[in-house]
């Protein structure tokens, strides 16, 4: 039981030795708040400085070290494989034939009607006008230290760079759309997967991409 539930019980709670109590464990309560908030800005600080420096290392270090993470780390088998190049190519395998049709014959026959369809389909007139103003205006709001894309372009190689990309980016999307072409490369991305259960066999995963 608390010492001031204890004290106001035997009705002690109008006294100076209560007062004093009663102030001392609000201090005592900002103390540890104002130290923990400290210990929260410093590791906040310590981190971002590493994600900036591009320094994994001593950033997992840092991680490790500040949140009590053990070092030693259990060998996890997918499908019985403990090779990181195996599971790796056993995602890929499983995940591309997510996509694959579950009947060839079937889906060259709907890829077919489509096809025929598509050579008289119409769409509505778009009248988007992509200029340079806006594109300086959306690359201005990126925010740095951001992973870079699969090509290593990062925001900070628009954000400072010369002003005639919003120009040269301008342009290339207006041309995408007045051809309607987009760049297979648009649609490359990287297929994380992530576990659902307890299960380490690779049907029980999730997939989540990240487009580059």
């Amino acid at each position: 039981m608390p010492i001031s539930s204890g004290m106001q019980r035997a009705g002690f709670v109008n006294g100076d030795v209560f007062i004093k109590m009663r102030s001392a464990t609000a201090l005592y309560k900002q103390s540890l708040n104002r130290l923990r908030n400290s210990n929260i800005d410093v590791i906040s600080s310590e981190l971002n400085d590493c994600l900036l420096a591009k320094d994994c290392n001593t950033f997992w270090k840092c991680l490790k070290n500040k949140f009590g993470m053990s070092n030693s780390s259990s060998t996890h088998a997918v499908n019985g494989n403990t090779d990181n190049a195996l599971i790796a190519e056993s995602f890929a395998d499983y995940f591309s034939r997510v996509c694959t049709p579950n009947c060839a014959v079937q889906n060259t026959k709907l890829y077919d009607i489509f096809v025929r369809k598509f050579e008289h389909y119409v769409g509505a007139d778009m009248a988007v006008d992509v200029n340079s103003q806006t594109v300086h205006e959306i690359i201005s709001k990126l925010r740095p230290g951001k992973a870079p894309s699969g090509d290593g372009i990062m925001n900070e190689h628009l954000l400072y760079c010369d002003p005639i990309i919003s120009l040269i980016l301008a342009r290339l999307f207006k041309a995408m759309l007045c051809h309607s072409y987009v760049p297979q490369s648009f649609g490359l991305g990287i297929v994380i997967p992530l576990l659902k259960g307890i299960n380490l066999d690779k049907s029980y995963f999730l997939s989540i991409t990240f487009y580059l």
